[in-house]
């Protein structure tokens, strides 16, 4: 079942002339795979809200599909580096992407990668460096990873909002780490939105690891103004043999924004993936997370934290397949809804006959601090091997009155209280974060947007 609107026949107009300007710059094989895309999206569209369709059944998505976003927007003023201070790292890194509306800032970007590193065969290269630069040059140079693994492990998600952005794709991140090769500091990939009102933001990201590597990269998106604008993001992660990818993904779109992730990730034998994501911002927003183990000793490790307040609805949704024997999963999201606002998740695990002595834990949990608040969750196993150790836990509740009164007959405030007990709450995600200042970076974060909106 598909929905349609106005933004569906915004996109179906707009795409031809999109087609059309790129019909030179960009090579054959690209141009077939988002022809591929747009046909299945025209034949998806929008997904229904209604009875039948479970992987939809609680969000929405009409005060998208009834808006029509603009593609093609100019900024009036695009930010200084004095603007995107609030969002500055308090340590190094790497390599730093800053993508503003959609566009590449050169201004608040360090160095891209060079046409050279872009155009040579980096597999077959004996001193192979890391490559992290925009994907328009990956695809304009030709670089062979790119071409072999862009819209590859999403092929099997072409529809809806992953079809939309393939259609689309024109330039956002590509990162690129060689055998043997390990980033020690992070690596930080911007998106940020100015609050031009009723646009339409496609950000596409590549990263893959090859064998032995390892690397930590941080995706944030960020909303500089109240207006209504429409982020739709498809990140692909590829991790090779034995590497390690530690990838946080923070959002904090504007509270008129809808946001919708797509995070795709593919396993080889031995790698690790750890992926942490806050959920601070935006209106509507739907994330999937989705990892394949399709190689033995493959490990995935899935965290979460969301906070919703007024009328934000905040959806998560993971699918772990485990395809081969020896693999493990871990999955640990917790909700924190407040006023009106309504919390998902959606855990669904997959082991398939063969995958046999695999391990898959899962928990999800939800304070709700406001009668008017509503969380759901649903966990989902699909177990079809004998040999497996499966484990799942849900919980909704309360602050714990007993434990405010007790702090409070200890001469501390209910709001300090409340505060208090958040953070503990809190902590068992954002410990997870290994780099110490991207932690305290992300958990000031945690605690501004939290700690301002307790209920006193």
């Amino acid at each position: 079942m598909s929905a349609r609107g106005n933004l569906f026949s915004v996109i179906s107009s707009e795409y031809d002339s999109f087609n059309d300007g790129r019909v030179k710059s960009q090579p054959s094989w690209l141009r077939t795979h988002r022809n591929a895309a747009f046909t299945e999206f025209i034949n998806t569209g929008f997904p229904l809200a209604r009875k039948g369709n479970e992987l939809w059944k609680y969000t929405n998505v009409s005060p998208i599909a009834s808006k029509e976003y603009k593609f093609s927007i100019s900024s009036d003023t695009a930010p200084s580096i004095e603007d995107i201070k609030p969002y500055d790292l308090p340590c190094p890194r790497a390599y730093q992407l800053v993508f503003v509306d959609g566009k590449y800032s050169s201004l608040l970007s360090t160095e891209p990668a060079s046409e050279a590193q872009l155009g040579t065969d980096v597999i077959s290269t004996y001193n192979e460096s890391p490559i992290v630069g925009r994907l328009a040059d990956g695809i304009e140079y030709q670089n062979p990873v790119v071409k072999r693994e862009l819209g590859r492990i999403s092929s099997s998600e072409l529809k809806n909002f992953v079809a939309l952005n393939t259609a689309f794709i024109n330039d956002g991140c590509f990162v690129y780490i060689p055998e043997d090769t390990h980033i020690s500091e992070p690596i930080y990939l911007l998106y940020i939105s100015t609050g031009n009102d009723e646009a339409i933001f496609l950000p596409r990201t590549l990263i893959v690891l090859g064998k032995n590597s390892s690397a930590t990269i941080l995706q944030s998106f960020e909303g500089l103004r109240s207006h209504s604008y429409f982020t739709n993001s498809v990140t692909e992660i590829i991790a090779k043999e034995n590497s390690k990818a530690i990838f946080y993904s923070f959002q904090r779109e504007n509270t008129m924004s809808a946001h919708i992730s797509n995070v795709l990730i593919e396993q080889s034998q031995g790698s690790e993936v750890k992926s942490v994501s806050f959920d601070l911002g935006g209106r509507l927003v739907r994330r999937d997370t989705k990892s394949k183990l399709v190689e033995p000793e493959s490990k995935i490790k899935l965290y979460g934290l969301y906070h919703g307040t007024e009328e934000r609805h905040i959806d998560n949704h993971t699918y772990v397949e485990h395809l081969v024997p020896n693999t493990d999963s871990e999955e640990v999201y917790k909700g924190i809804l407040d006023h009106r606002s309504t919390g998902v998740f959606v855990g669904d695990v997959h082991v398939y006959p063969d995958a046999q002595r695999i391990t898959a834990h899962q928990v999800n949990k939800n304070i709700l601090l406001s009668p008017s608040a509503k969380a759901y969750t649903q966990p989902k196993l699909q177990i079809y091997a004998d040999d497996v150790i499966c484990t799942h836990g849900a919980a909704i509740g309360q602050l714990d009155t007993e434990a405010i009164f007790y702090m409070k007959s200890r001469g501390i405030s209910e709001e300090a209280a409340k505060q208090l007990l958040i953070n503990g709450y809190t902590s068992e995600i954002v410990q997870t974060i290994e780099n110490d200042a991207l932690r305290q970076y992300l958990e000031l974060a945690v605690v501004n947007s939290v700690g301002e909106k307790i209920n006193v």
